[in-house]
């Protein structure tokens, strides 16, 4: 594909046609807002665990949306909204319950059993064009060096409690069980629930 540029930036085709009928009044800004976010971080791991003396493993998947900028900019109105209201719906689906992470049991593209633990949506920002030389960088505006980023990226340090590490222990063993239900419209649905082992 070739990319045009606009402020010194690389820009798709879509940008541009996107661009060009904004201009023309034919998609105005006042009815619509666009966005691009600039990371999906997904993680995954198998995490282990033992019980009585038998080593047991689990699928873990981890995701968290984060969007980057340089120069110390911060998003603008509509960006922030929009990626907000995002965030909002992906954690009332599987975010927290209660003030506790959920774990959203699911079958992978693989066929394996997994869960998926949400982290939130997330600004990092950096002084400079270039992170490496950045002599100050920001994680939701709270300071960090390159280290802890590595580790938030990771999914070591918790995304959104940067003092703290993500515990991965099992503090239930639960098995996850996948049951097939027919629809009221006749469609078959796969329902995974997670019980107590």
């Amino acid at each position: 594909m070739v990319k045009q540029q606009f402020n010194g930036k690389p820009q798709s085709s879509f940008s541009a046609w996107i661009r060009t009928r904004r201009e023309r009044g034919q998609l105005p800004s006042s009815e619509f807002a666009t966005s691009d976010i600039d990371w999906i971080w997904h993680g995954w791991n198998r995490e282990h665990w033992t019980e009585s003396g038998k080593r047991q493993y689990r699928h873990v998947r981890y995701l968290m949306l984060i969007e980057e900028k340089a120069c110390s900019a911060k998003p603008d109105f509509a960006q922030h909204d929009t990626i907000s209201l995002l965030h909002k719906i992906i954690d009332a689906s599987f975010g927290r319950k209660n003030g506790k992470r959920r774990a959203f049991p699911f079958r992978t593209d693989r066929g394996e059993m997994a869960v998926l633990r949400y982290y939130g949506y997330h600004l990092l920002q950096y002084d400079e064009t270039d992170i490496r030389t950045s002599a100050h960088i920001a994680w939701d505006k709270q300071p960090i060096t390159l280290e802890i980023l590595e580790s938030i990226l990771r999914f070591k340090t918790d995304p959104e409690r940067i003092d703290r590490e993500i515990d991965v222990r099992l503090h239930h063993a639960k098995q996850l069980v996948t049951e097939l239900h027919v629809s009221p419209l006749g469609f078959v649905v796969e329902e995974i629930i997670a019980r107590q082992s």
